[in-house]
């Protein structure tokens, strides 16, 4: 169980600095386009493999912010980030607009988090379940 609640808090850190990380570059693309920080306002946008417009930027990195957002507000939400955000990218893959091996790590991470998330997430139902069952049990009085 112990091991359990460590992995849930690594997989917990992890997605909030995915947030954050996600909400910093979008505003790099947003807000600071004379003051580019180098990784954090092209990584997103060398994926795609045409030529974008500047408010093909400002659209991505409005969604960008969107999904970092729910990535911070609660688990729940960042379930569904993940799972929208590997569905629209493989929508982009097969349509041959973003690259493949960025393409393909994304999707792969995304999916992995969306997973970990529902594993943890339904794991510790299971755990509440057990310990109330258990203190259900042995405190009834005969």
């Amino acid at each position: 169980m112990v091991c359990i609640l460590y992995k849930q808090g690594f997989i917990n850190i992890i997605i909030i600095l995915n947030g954050l990380y996600d909400i910093l570059c979008a505003i790099s693309i947003l807000i600071l386009p004379h003051y580019k920080i180098p990784l954090f306002s092209i990584i997103h946008t060398e994926m795609i493999t045409q030529k974008i417009t500047p408010i093909t930027k400002n659209y991505l990195a409005y969604w960008i912010f969107t999904y970092g957002f729910m990535r911070l507000y609660n688990l729940e939400m960042a379930f569904y980030s993940y799972l929208i955000e590997a569905i629209f990218f493989f929508n982009e893959l097969i349509n041959k607009r973003i690259h493949v091996k960025k393409g393909l790590f994304t999707i792969t991470m995304c999916m992995y988090l969306a997973f970990s998330i529902a594993y943890f997430h339904y794991t510790n139902i299971i755990q509440k379940k057990y310990i109330e069952s258990n203190l259900n049990t042995t405190c009834k009085i005969i």
